[in-house]
């Protein structure tokens, strides 16, 4: 999707994740164009906390306490911290973000704000609204970077979405919402 000029920036906590996605990238011939940070996004640099539960690698999380993680659920790691703004300042254009972060989704977007306001990138966002202290006002954070917000449904259609019906949700799903600029409408 990037192209032949294109360059993939993937940041990624999990050290054995981050192997297997270098070995796929190697395996697919896009070491060229691809970059992996070994580090987990947010809005400060430093380090952090991962905790990554056996047999769920997908569900790896960053924590604030290590305190009640039994070895016996899951592993942590102390994971380098990277701030997507930083990033962003030595590359000269970003037209796409995706982030699904298992909650850590509103410090990542902290971490960028600079990024989204200077290249408006289509953002691709994992939301749910029972993992943020305050889901009402992530959202308006957002809206207020972009005009328009929809979700990608089941069959993969980008589907309008209004912020209350975003918010009422109470089932705990998942939600991948895209925030995008309106195309120009073409005069008729």
């Amino acid at each position: 999707l990037v192209g032949s000029q294109g360059h993939v920036y993937a940041v990624e906590p999990n050290p054995a994740v981050a192997e297997k996605l270098r070995r796929s990238v190697e395996l697919n011939g896009l070491t060229g164009r691809t970059t992996i940070i070994d580090a987990a996004a947010g809005a400060e640099a430093g380090n952090a906390n991962l905790y990554v539960p056996h047999g769920e690698p997908k569900n790896s999380m960053i924590v604030g306490s290590t305190e009640g993680i039994g070895s016996e659920h899951g592993t942590v790691h102390t994971v380098r911290r990277v701030k997507l703004d930083e990033l962003a300042a030595t590359i000269s254009r970003v037209d796409l973000v995706k982030i699904d972060a298992e909650g850590a989704e509103e410090d990542i977007v902290a971490g960028m704000e600079s990024l989204l306001r200077r290249d408006k990138p289509t953002l691709l966002l994992e939301f749910n609204a029972g993992r943020y202290l305050d889901p009402a006002g992530f959202v308006k954070r957002l809206g207020a970077l972009y005009p328009r917000m929809r979700h990608i449904d089941f069959e993969g259609n980008a589907v309008d979405l209004t912020t209350a019906h975003l918010l009422s949700d109470k089932s705990g799903e998942d939600w991948l919402l895209l925030f995008d600029e309106p195309q120009p409408r073409s005069a008729t």
